[in-house]
């Protein structure tokens, strides 16, 4: 398979204006570089979207084949009233803005879905991968009795006289709102609708931002077989790759990326 040419430049990448080339495994010789979306490995040989800018020194920037075809707008159930508009412009996200489901902040140069509606400017900005989320999850029966849990906004208080609600995690035990026993602002997560004191947070299901130990929940870089699915991130791709069949999802297939304690999560339909 030979290159191809976009039509036009892309959203996570304003700087230049510049048409992206396609590039076919084996195609190119470069070393294995990062998305600018994602911010994981593109391996080398993979198919890839590369900036043709004709500067002296060319242009690094590089985005897996699916992180090109993703929408330039979406909806996600954390924010339904309005759809969210992919930008990377460091002005549009300014210094120190977090990520609103995760909490994490983004990356450099900052690439994120965004509610351009002027009621929600500077309010609901999240990770490209975060937006894979699916709105529930089932854990096994051993890990908890209830099983499905939902991604939820962080719990302000439990109606008993405005005392704050401590919900602990399932994985880490971690206390929601907590780092190192003092008060942060809290992420979403996984929540069980009839435990006040129970979720699964998003740092054990994405791991931190080390990009060794950065679990996806992007459909992009997770094509791998069904059977050895341990990961939500990586259900999620057999189920996103599977629904977009031959959209251009990397072949290569990565290590498998198992939950903390091997934990079997289950990524829900709904």
């Amino acid at each position: 398979m030979g290159a191809a040419v976009s039509s036009g430049g892309h959203p996570s990448h304003p700087e230049h204006n510049a048409r992206f080339r396609r590039v076919a495994g084996g195609d190119h010789r470069a070393p294995p570089s990062r998305c600018r979306m994602c911010n994981l490995t593109v391996e080398l040989g993979a198919p890839a979207y590369h900036c043709s800018e004709p500067k002296p020194d060319g242009c690094a920037v590089v985005l897996h084949e699916a992180c090109y075809r993703r929408p330039k707008k979406m909806t996600h159930s954390a924010h339904p009233q309005h759809r969210l508009t992919l930008a990377g412009d460091a002005l549009a996200l300014a210094a120190g803005v977090s990520c609103s489901l995760c909490a994490c902040p983004f990356g450099t140069p900052p690439v994120a879905y965004s509610c351009t509606r002027r009621r929600c400017a500077g309010g609901f900005r999240v990770h490209p991968r975060c937006c894979d989320l699916p709105k529930s999850i089932s854990v096994p029966p051993e890990l908890h009795d209830h099983g499905d849990l939902v991604l939820r906004p962080p719990t302000s208080s439990s109606g008993n006289g405005g005392e704050q609600r401590r919900r602990r995690c399932l994985s880490c035990s971690r206390v929601a709102g907590t780092i190192s026993g003092q008060q942060a602002a809290a992420p979403w997560s996984y929540q069980c609708a009839k435990c006040v004191d129970i979720e699964y947070c998003l740092a054990c299901l994405l791991g931190d931002d080390d990009a060794a130990n950065m679990r996806c929940c992007c459909f992009q870089c997770c094509t791998v077989d069904p059977a050895a699915v341990q990961c939500l991130g990586n259900l999620a791709g057999v189920f996103f790759c599977a629904f977009l069949g031959g959209m251009g999802c990397p072949t290569a297939i990565p290590p498998t990326q198992p939950s903390p304690g091997g934990i079997g999560l289950t990524r829900n339909r709904n």
